[in-house]
């Protein structure tokens, strides 16, 4: 057997056995930021109030559940994974300065308080989702409905 090809033959059966240490591992999800506002039907912010999103799925799930406070204007700033959510709005808790926690939200618009459908602080039934892709998500629009 010639030179050259006893080193095509090495290299055939070498080759493949390097490859199999070197796979790529998968890339790890890093939490991405979303921010928004939250509002009324009527287009008015609600602020200090608590957005939580609660993972859908099992890729965001090892994640913690992001809470936001609103601010002034309805808007809200935080990190998660990428992935389906669904948001629940909550008053905050008095041990922080909120009002009582009960099955109803209220919130105050201007000098005005606004009261929140209950179903806005389930995970399983408040209507609220986003999807947040990979490279974070801004310019969030959440509109709840009050009485």
């Amino acid at each position: 057997m010639c030179f050259a090809t006893r080193w095509v033959l090495l290299g055939l059966v070498v080759a493949p056995l390097a490859g199999m240490g070197c796979t790529k591992a998968l890339p790890k999800s890093v939490p991405v930021e979303v921010q928004g506002t939250l509002t009324t039907e009527s287009g008015k912010p609600l602020d200090a109030l608590l957005l939580r999103f609660h993972p859908q799925e099992e890729k965001n799930a090892t994640g913690s559940v992001l809470t936001c406070v609103t601010e002034e204007k309805g808007t809200f700033v935080g990190q998660c994974l990428p992935g389906k959510y669904k948001v629940t709005v909550l008053a905050i808790p008095v041990q922080y300065g909120g009002s009582p926690a009960s099955v109803t939200t209220t919130a105050t618009v201007g000098k005005s308080t606004v009261t929140l459908q209950g179903f806005y602080n389930s995970p399983a039934d408040t209507p609220l989702e986003i999807d947040i892709p990979a490279e974070g998500k801004r310019n969030v629009v959440f509109t709840v409905k009050t009485r």
